[in-house]
This record gives structure tokens, C-alpha cells and sequence, in this order.
């Protein structure tokens, strides 16, 4: 082990307390999950829809990691980066399966002092063409269906969650 003192060790405290900062502004609340939905369906979702839209510059996944809700009808995602997640708002209310996203920030949610909000990406200078963009869209439906069935359907959540040894919320 290092110890405290020495230069790495050092080091290694300061990105851990920097990453401490910035996680505030690395999550995101992702709402009105359809139900069944699962943690990897979702960082897939997030990291294939990022890609195929150009929202990010390369092929790493965009998600670290997830936190969700018992009854998975919302989660919270952390991104590898600010830039990332101030991006990822910019897929609020896309649709899967017939439902719209709700993706914001968590509620309550403070920037942190003195660390300025990175800007999103721009947009292009010139819009997509009309192909590229059918293309893209095409692309995105095109996971969404085969992400669909990975989904399982809201009977088979709740037996899946029982045998997990989870309970059913009371309705109310």
C-alpha cells in the first residue's frame, strides 16, 4: 500500500475526491422506464443512441454506472463525464417502447461550487441530410425492437423480482 504522504498516494486521493465533485454533474434521472427494463438494457440504450446520433466523439461506453429503482421504472445513470451527461439531456423524451424518457437531473440537484458546467456539444454547422438522418433514426428504432424483447414483459418482472427475494410495492 502507498502511503498518504507519498507523492501517488496523493495523487490517487485527489481524483478520488475529484471524482467525488463531479459525480453530482456525471448523473442523470431517467424516468418513465417501460416495465421490465433492465441495467444493461439501459446502459445499452444510452451507449448505442449516443454513438448512432454523434452525441459523443468515440466508441467507449458513455455509461459507468446504474442505479435502479426497485420497481425499474426509473434509474439513475452515471456518465464517465460531464460533457456526457450535459450531452445525454439532450435526449429527453425519445421514446422507447411507446413511452417517453424523462431524462434530467436528479431533483435537488446543486452544481458544484467553483467547477463550471461544461457546454454540450454544438450542433453542426449544417444539419444532417435528410438520409443520414433517416438513417440514424432507422438505426435507432431498429435496436430499440431488438432491445425489446430482452424487456421482459410486467408479469414476468414481478415473478423475477419475487424470486430475488424483492417485494411488491403497495399500490397507493
Amino acid at each position: 500500500m502507498i502511503p498518504d504522504h507519498h507523492p501517488l498516494g496523493l495523487q490517487a486521493q485527489l481524483r478520488e475526491q475529484q471524482a467525488a465533485l463531479t459525480r453530482r454533474a456525471r448523473r442523470l434521472h431517467v424516468g418513465n422506464l417501460p416495465p421490465g427494463m433492465t441495467i444493461d438494457a439501459l446502459k445499452e440504450l444510452f451507449n448505442t443512441t449516443m454513438q448512432a446520433a454523434q452525441l459523443v466523439i468515440d466508441t467507449e461506453p458513455c455509461i459507468c454506472t446504474v442505479s435502479m429503482a426497485a420497481d425499474s421504472r426509473f434509474a439513475f445513470v452515471e456518465f464517465r463525464d460531464e460533457l456526457i451527461a450535459v450531452t445525454a439531456l439532450q435526449l429527453d423524451k425519445v421514446e422507447l417502447a411507446g413511452r417517453p424518457l424523462n431524462i434530467g437531473r436528479p431533483a435537488g440537484y446543486m452544481p458544484a461550487p467553483g467547477i463550471p458546467m461544461p457546454t454540450p456539444l454544438p450542433p453542426r454547422a449544417a444539419p444532417l441530410p435528410p438520409n443520414r438522418l433517416a438513417s440514424i433514426l432507422e438505426s435507432v428504432a431498429t435496436f430499440v425492437e431488438a432491445l425489446a424483447p430482452l424487456i421482459p414483459a410486467p408479469a414476468d418482472a414481478a415473478a423475477a423480482n419475487a424470486s430475488k427475494g424483492g417485494r411488491k410495492a403497495a399500490a397507493g
